[in-house]
């Protein structure tokens, strides 16, 4: 018998499992001794385990509503919520070129500048192994054989992007943006080509979260970006590095809708997480890029959240760029581009015709 459409599509409406993420009160749900918990859980959902992070399980179960209503009667059970898709975008795509370009390394003529240039003989310098800072970088992918780069990545990372097809980092179709922001932090110095970034003596942990950095829409899931904040703070990671953020809105355009998009539950506690957990208690920094939409920062839950540090784009004549985001969320401002006829970040490209 053949189904009328709308009878098909009803049916499999009904038959698609939706995501459901559940905090738990209490120990690392990691741990041997909370199988019980999960087990309980699972049972009072009807769900299917996805993910376990140190304080939510990701389930898949066939019926939202009634997951909720009975997983509300669990006294360790902190919160509910759907995992729903975040569109997102790349933040501050830079360019390419030479050291001589790297007008923001010198206080010479540049309004904007982080004034270094009397400290690269320390800056340039091998630290040991062990004193190497190790920075996640959550991007699109990586090339992870770039001469400038190859010998800053720790290892070749992992993907935690919704398109996975590889399980490292290693850079995709129209992925150039993570190529570009590692760059901009770590190129090989005193090498005798390209660029020196603002750390060359930085490990990279390159993890790929947003897929296809270029022509199709970009999204991720509240859950993946928890999944891969804790992973990159579980592997060692001091700072977490994010160019990326949903949609601005065009404060350029006055009658342009603004958009709003707050902060997941998940990704609180993963920030929580991080903060309590990093650098072997210390906390990892996260660091968050402000927005390129000219409107206020508190339209970004992610950007404006007080347990990220937040950076504004500056010009080189140390005007605000005329794209950056502002509001008192904004933490302190970096040199930046500003339009064609100013300065503009120089940093590395993808090899080849993929450049």
């Amino acid at each position: 018998m053949v189904l009328p459409s709308y009878l098909t599509l009803a049916f499999c409406l009904l038959s698609l499992p939706q995501r459901l993420i559940v905090g738990v009160a209490g120990e690392d749900l990691r741990h041997e001794n909370q199988r019980a918990t999960i087990k309980e859980i699972l049972h009072l959902s009807d769900g299917t385990l996805v993910t376990i992070l140190p304080f939510a399980l990701v389930l898949d179960v066939q019926d939202i509503s009634a997951a909720k209503e009975n997983l509300k009667t669990q006294k360790n059970i902190l919160w509910l919520e759907p995992d729903i898709e975040l569109p997102i975008a790349l933040k501050s795509i830079p360019n390419d070129t030479y050291f001589s370009n790297q007008w923001y390394y010198s206080s010479e003529n540049n309004s904007a500048h982080i004034g270094i240039e009397s400290l690269w003989e320390s800056i340039i310098s091998e630290p040991p192994e062990n004193a190497k800072p190790l920075i996640a970088v959550f991007d699109d992918g990586f090339d992870l054989t770039h001469p400038e780069l190859s010998q800053r990545f720790k290892n070749a990372g992992k993907n935690f992007s919704p398109d996975a097809e590889l399980q490292d980092a290693s850079a995709q179709i129209n992925d150039n943006h993570g190529t570009q922001t590692a760059g901009v932090i770590a190129a090989e110095g005193n090498n005798g080509m390209g660029l020196i970034g603002v750390c060359p003596s930085c490990q990279l942990l390159p993890i790929r979260l947003i897929g296809n950095g270029g022509s199709e829409e970009l999204y991720t899931t509240g859950s993946l970006a928890a999944e891969a904040l804790i992973w990159a703070v579980d592997s060692g990671a001091s700072i977490l590095n994010n160019s990326w953020g949903p949609p601005d809105s065009s404060g350029l355009d006055p009658l342009a809708e603004s958009s709003i998009w707050p902060l997941p539950q998940v990704v609180t506690e993963a920030f929580s997480y991080a903060l309590k957990e990093g650098r072997g208690g210390l906390g990892s920094i996260i660091v968050w890029s402000a927005g390129n939409g000219a409107e206020p920062i508190a339209y970004d839950g992610f950007a404006s959240s007080p347990q990220v540090l937040t950076v504004g784009a500056l010009s080189q004549t140390g005007q605000v760029s005329y794209y950056s985001d502002y509001g008192p969320a904004l933490d302190l401002v970096a040199p930046s581009s500003s339009g064609a006829f100013l300065g503009k970040v120089v940093t590395t490209d993808r090899q080849g015709e993929d450049g």
